[in-house]
């Protein structure tokens, strides 16, 4: 028999003014009572401003992932300064990819630069 592999997908935090702080901690905590192997974040840490994921980092570096945390930005996260976020998230214990959204990738060439962060991230991520 196999071994389970539990994976746990969370997105649009919109940490800010308008996400109450208790939304974000139950949140969290859900996520670590699944106790995911491998937790993936989709983006939209934050609403407005960069300075809110102070409030979302420490409960996400709180949850115990053993095959680690892998997160791309949102466009709400790109309209924030997108360099604060990416800082504190890969301090918090991230893997963090910044991958421009699909309307700005114009060429083939910068979607194929988009999936050589990808493989680059995952592969990373087999490494732990």
């Amino acid at each position: 028999m196999r071994p389970t592999l539990r994976v746990a997908f969370a997105a649009d935090f919109h940490a800010g003014a308008t996400t109450d702080e208790r939304i974000l901690a139950d949140a969290c905590r859900s996520l670590t009572a699944f106790a995911p192997d491998l937790l993936l974040l989709g983006g939209d840490f934050v609403s407005v401003r960069a300075s809110y994921i102070d409030r979302l980092a420490p409960l996400l570096s709180a949850i115990h992932a053993p095959l680690g945390k892998l997160g791309v930005l949102g466009n709400h996260d790109l309209r924030a300064d997108n360099p604060t976020v990416l800082r504190v998230l890969r301090a918090a214990g991230l893997v963090t990819a910044f991958i421009p959204p699909a309307e700005e990738m114009r060429s083939g060439a910068e979607m194929q630069k988009a999936a050589q962060v990808l493989a680059i991230t995952a592969k990373g991520m087999a490494a732990l």
